[in-house]
C-alpha cells in the first residue's frame, strides 16, 4: 500500500504498479515465502511524452521512497522493442505481456480505493500459473524468447506449486 500511495504523488494520475512486483507479492503470500524485492514496476500511457520522462518519474518516486527500487515505463514506446504496431493504451499494452500472471496492474483512485486492470483475468496468478498470453502464442518468432524467459526467471524453484505451460518451439 505504501509503494501504491506514493505512485500517487506522480503528476501522471495514469500510472499503475504492474507486472513482476505483483505477481511476486502474491506468489510470496501464497507460498509463505519472501523473495527479493527486483523492482517496483510502474506503468502509465503517454504517446506525446519523450521517452526521458520516466527517469524523472523514478527520481520522484525515489524521493518519496528511495530505498525501494523504482522502475518506471511509459506503454507509448514500449511496442519499440517488441516488433509490435503501436499501444494504444496501458490496458492494451498489458494485452501484449509474455504472460497471464503477468499482465496485472493496481493503482489507487483518487479516494484510496484500489483499481485493478488484469485482461486475462486473476485465475492465472492466483493458481500459480505461468501461461503465454494468447498475443505471446500467435507470435512464433517469440517462443524462443519466451522459453528463455521462462528458464531465466526459474519460478518453479521460487515459488512451490508454481506451473509453467512451455509454447513448443
Amino acid at each position: 500500500m505504501r509503494c501504491l500511495r506514493a505512485v500517487q504523488v506522480l503528476p501522471e494520475r495514469g500510472a499503475w504498479i504492474a507486472a513482476g512486483f505483483i505477481r511476486s507479492l502474491v506468489w510470496d503470500v501464497l507460498s509463505g515465502t519472501q523473495t527479493e524485492l527486483n523492482d517496483v514496476h510502474v506503468i502509465w500511457f503517454d504517446e506525446t511524452s519523450d521517452p526521458q520522462r520516466d527517469r524523472v518519474l523514478e527520481s520522484m518516486l525515489g524521493s518519496v521512497m528511495g530505498a525501494v527500487p523504482w522502475s518506471v515505463e511509459n506503454q507509448a514506446h514500449l511496442h519499440l522493442g517488441h516488433g509490435d504496431a503501436p499501444y494504444r493504451s496501458v490496458q492494451h499494452a498489458l494485452k501484449h505481456s509474455p504472460e497471464t500472471a503477468t499482465a496485472v496492474a493496481v493503482r489507487l483512485d483518487d479516494v484510496g480505493k484500489v483499481d485493478l486492470l488484469a485482461p486475462f483475468g486473476l485465475g492465472d496468478l492466483f493458481d500459480r500459473r505461468v501461461r503465454p498470453t494468447p498475443h505471446m502464442q500467435s507470435r512464433p518468432d517469440r517462443r524462443g524468447a519466451f522459453a528463455g524467459r521462462c528458464l531465466s526467471q526459474r519460478w518453479e524453484k521460487r515459488w512451490p506449486g508454481v506451473v509453467v505451460e512451455h509454447l513448443p518451439l
